[in-house]
């Protein structure tokens, strides 16, 4: 099948993108690099060292003797071009990761909001509308994620989108309807994300576009089996406050003598997925499309949950790193239950990762082994989620103490 991959180069879509390559999908790219301009801006760069995407679809091709294509395109900006390229190259499957990743970073100030909204609704939307004025059948799968549940199952596992309710009508009978299970979003990055859903409930509707929703738990792991062939494939691995997610960085700061920073109590839950599960899961998920008509798809793409105390305290007897608790810039409650269903890709075919697995390999062959690149003064998170928490300086800690 041929696939477009829009933001291909980052954490997720880069592996994606090889995954594909290597199963026999035709695939090509479409990325503004803005991922790399963010670190630019955030004056931190990958723990792992990243080559220039020239560089790595030119290593790909002698390796494996297959070709990724490459468009340097903007699907905010340009959509008269994104339109032309549904148009030339006709893909089955448009996979859409081309959104702001990161809760913090859109958390850090007001243009920071204004850009992960202006850059994450108007992607949707553009690729939407562009699948629809092509006149193709394209597939949408997005990549969305857990925290539109918010992050509590209050006493009932969270279902795979949709929930069912019962309603009183004004004659006393009772009415039952299937909805979208109700958002929570707990930053401006999950409220984007909430809104995709609503774009793609309509165009479903209204123009049959076949769409899957995947609802991610945090990605956890750096290296799949195809980034593992060659150093210059080499995945991102996120430290930073901004951009690390929480295992990644308990993983790199077990491997500096760092102490594992946590946010509060640490009784917080949330659900979990390693990279290598992820490429898997994109695969499943295109090879698995909804029928013409059908509504959208909503899977749950996570494998396990965990406190993060608990998940501290786990690296903390492999490696023999300090715990530490700091104060949490997040608006959150202290502690949640998590309880969620994750059938759908189950009954696909996915075989999960699991931490014990791989945490220690993840420690010694990645986080230690690049661990002089790391610049400890990028390690505390300063994204405050409130003006009080950001004047009373709630996150704000030591270099070489506290962190995330």
């Amino acid at each position: 099948m041929r696939v477009l991959v829009l933001g291909g180069d980052g954490f997720c879509g880069w592996p994606s993108a090889l995954h594909l390559s290597r199963q026999g999908h035709e695939v090509v790219i479409v990325d503004n690099l803005s991922r790399r301009n963010i670190d630019n801006e955030l004056e931190v760069q990958s723990l792992t060292p990243i080559q220039p995407l020239s560089t790595r679809l030119q290593v790909w091709r002698e390796l494996t003797g297959k070709t990724i294509g490459f468009e340097r395109l903007d699907v905010v900006t340009e959509y008269d071009r994104l339109l032309q390229t549904l148009q030339a190259w006709r893909p089955g499957a448009v996979v859409h990761f081309a959104e702001q990743r990161a809760a913090p970073y859109s958390m850090k100030s007001s243009w920071h909001k204004r850009y992960t909204v202006n850059n994450n609704l108007n992607a949707t939307n553009n690729i939407l509308s562009a699948i629809v004025e092509s006149g193709l059948d394209i597939h949408l799968v997005h990549l969305g994620t857990m925290g539109v549940y918010g992050y509590s199952s209050v006493g009932v596992e969270l279902p795979e989108g949709y929930l069912r309710v019962k309603m009183i009508a004004a004659d006393g009978a009772e009415v039952e309807q299937e909805i979208l299970y109700p958002p929570n979003p707990g930053s401006i990055y999950h409220l984007t994300k909430t809104q995709d859903q609503l774009f793609f409930a309509f165009y479903n509707k209204n123009d049959d576009v076949r769409i899957t929703d995947l609802h991610q738990g945090i990605v956890w792991g750096t290296q799949t089996r195809e980034t593992c062939l060659d150093e210059r494939l080499i995945n991102r691995f996120d430290y930073d406050g901004d951009y690390g997610t929480v295992l990644n960085r308990f993983l790199m700061q077990a491997a500096i003598d760092y102490p594992l920073t946590v946010h509060g109590s640490g009784g917080q839950t949330r659900a979990f997925i390693h990279i290598q599960d992820t490429v898997r899961c994109i695969e499943l998920a295109i090879v698995n499309a909804p029928a013409p008509g059908d509504r959208v798809k909503i899977l749950n793409q996570m494998t396990e949950t965990h406190r993060l105390i608990d998940l501290a305290n786990l690296v903390a007897d492999l490696t023999g790193a300090e715990v530490e608790h700091v104060p949490n810039p997040r608006r959150e409650a202290d502690a949640n239950d998590l309880s969620v269903t994750n059938a759908g890709l189950l009954g696909l075919g996915l075989r999960p990762t699991t931490l014990r697995e791989g945490l220690l390999r993840e420690v010694t062959e990645v986080a230690k082994r690049y661990a002089s690149r790391c610049d400890r003064k990028r390690i505390p998170c300063v994204s405050a989620w409130t003006q009080r928490n950001r004047s009373g300086g709630a996150a704000v800690a030591k270099v070489g103490g506290a962190g995330r």
